[in-house]
């Protein structure tokens, strides 16, 4: 077995497909990308939609944490997760899309369903 060097990254997967890296970003998957877990053995499919001549993927199975009413710092712990659709696009174009001059999240590594 491969272990994790950077603990942070523990459990979590990175997507590539050949030589391309791929992330999520916000304005595809919307804000706290932290939420999102996909499952890997599932796979991921191309979605027809291409970004600078590299094919957008998307999860094939993928959850969203869901909110709870007190969605503040610290909360009990209550696992719930809706389906999600999660896109990934090529870590190379990540930013050129915003819709505001506001930064968005971006997210490499996902959380391994």
């Amino acid at each position: 077995p491969i272990y994790p060097a950077v603990r942070a990254d523990a459990g979590k997967i990175a997507v590539m497909r050949g030589p391309v890296l791929y992330c999520a970003e916000e304005c595809d998957n919307g804000p706290l990308l932290h939420r999102l877990a996909v499952d890997p053995a599932a796979g991921f499919t191309l979605t027809g939609e291409r970004l600078r001549g590299a094919p957008v993927l998307r999860a094939v199975r993928a959850v969203r944490e869901t909110a709870h009413p007190f969605d503040g710092l610290y909360r009990p712990y209550r696992p719930a997760a809706a389906p999600a659709e999660v896109r990934l696009v090529p870590y190379a174009f990540w930013g050129n899309r915003r819709r505001t001059e506001e930064p968005e999240e971006m997210l490499l590594w996902l959380r391994r369903l």
